[in-house]
């Protein structure tokens, strides 16, 4: 039986629950001094056992979805993240993972050759899909932040809010942080529900400012599917303050607070290491967005349109060229995983076809 943990921490204003298997801390070593991380939203993996949270399409008491289904959709997760690399990257960051049950049946039927010895997920009462983790690397410490929706102001508490997975792993004495997210959809309406991604913005932004305060030399990687675009300040043509904000667009000293500033420009992102180091400049949360590094549009669609909703953050940190430092990035494409319009194949419960409506990120970390 497998040696399973429930961990209850409790961090800023938000209690942190989290369901952890197999977390042994042993060492960890890449073989080619290179940590490979996918980042990928599966489009709903569900289990086959009814627990009232479910989508009901996925419900297997009141709908269609049974087990034959969940096997097909565990095997086409599993296809594409054996075309990303031969055995898999050396950790994945999930989107939309029901239960540790779904993730562990995954990992035990389907990726039981690839060697991922620590798995965790975001454990919640109130959700339909969780974020979750698998790691070859050893994992050092596990957090969960969770937005508490009923302390904004004037903004009505809102039920089945994603919480953030933060995990520490270690790679032969170097930390390094992963922040897996799944924001707020924009089901209803983009500029209706950014006040939910802002706070979750800040809840990131404070989280990363503790950090470095206590180790300017964290690498931290800030990933996941935050359902913004990398310009939508701009293509919304600055009416609002959005989540993400292009550095060296003009705002107000208040959006400093909530929103997460992104620059393409390594060398911008260096000379960010130095201030830092310097003279401990903590206000403006600055992360290098790895967008401008590939030729492709985005990793979803919508009304034939590409939209860059998953992102991979990083920290001035990963570009001082010593310990873990940014390498290269890469929107996997494949062929069988794309519809005839060559857009990601959308997950159909209804007819077993697709695989998910976005695209796997991967990120390449050197080691030095």
């Amino acid at each position: 039986m497998k040696n399973k943990r429930v961990l209850f921490l409790l961090g800023f204003a938000w209690l942190s629950i989290v369901s952890c298997s197999r977390c042994t801390l042993d060492p960890g070593r890449s073989v080619n001094n290179s940590i490979t991380i996918l980042s990928y939203n599966v489009e709903n993996l569900f289990d086959d056992v009814s627990n009232g949270t479910e989508y009901r399409e996925y419900d297997p008491g009141e709908g269609e979805w049974n087990t034959r289904l969940f096997h097909t959709k565990m095997l086409r997760i599993t296809e594409v993240i054996e075309s990303v690399i031969p055995h898999g990257p050396d950790i994945i960051a999930l989107q939309e993972i029901e239960n540790d049950n779904a993730l562990s049946a995954l990992n035990d039927n389907y990726l039981k050759n690839f060697g991922y010895r620590h798995q965790v997920i975001a454990g919640e009462e109130d959700v339909a899909v969780r974020v979750a983790l698998l790691s070859r690397l050893p994992i050092n410490s596990v957090r969960v932040h969770r937005l508490q929706l009923e302390q904004i102001t004037g903004y009505p508490l809102v039920k089945g809010i994603r919480a953030i997975l933060e995990v520490s792993l270690n790679y032969s004495g170097e930390e390094l942080i992963i922040l897996n997210n799944h924001w707020k959809s924009r089901v209803e309406g983009a500029e209706e529900t950014e006040q939910i991604r802002l706070e979750t913005a800040a809840l990131v932004g404070r989280r990363i400012r503790e950090i470095r305060s206590e180790n300017r030399e964290a690498a931290v990687v800030v990933l996941g599917d935050l359902n913004e675009n990398h310009d939508e300040y701009l293509r919304i043509k600055q009416q609002y303050q959005t989540a993400l904000l292009p550095e060296g667009t003009e705002t107000p000293e208040r959006f400093i607070e909530k929103s997460l500033f992104l620059t393409f420009n390594r060398e911008a992102i260096e000379r960010r290491y130095s201030v830092e180091q310097k003279r401990g400049d903590d206000k403006r949360v600055l992360l290098y967005s790895t967008w401008k590094d590939t030729e492709q549009p985005g990793s979803y669609v919508f009304r034939q349109e590409w939209n860059t909703l998953d992102h991979i953050l990083l920290s001035p940190a990963l570009f001082n060229n010593k310990g873990l430092s940014y390498n290269s990035f890469e929107v996997v494409i494949r062929e069988f995983f794309l519809n005839s319009d060559g857009y990601p194949w959308k997950w159909d419960p209804s007819k077993a076809s697709g695989y998910s409506d976005h695209l796997p990120l991967l990120l390449t970390l050197s080691v030095e």
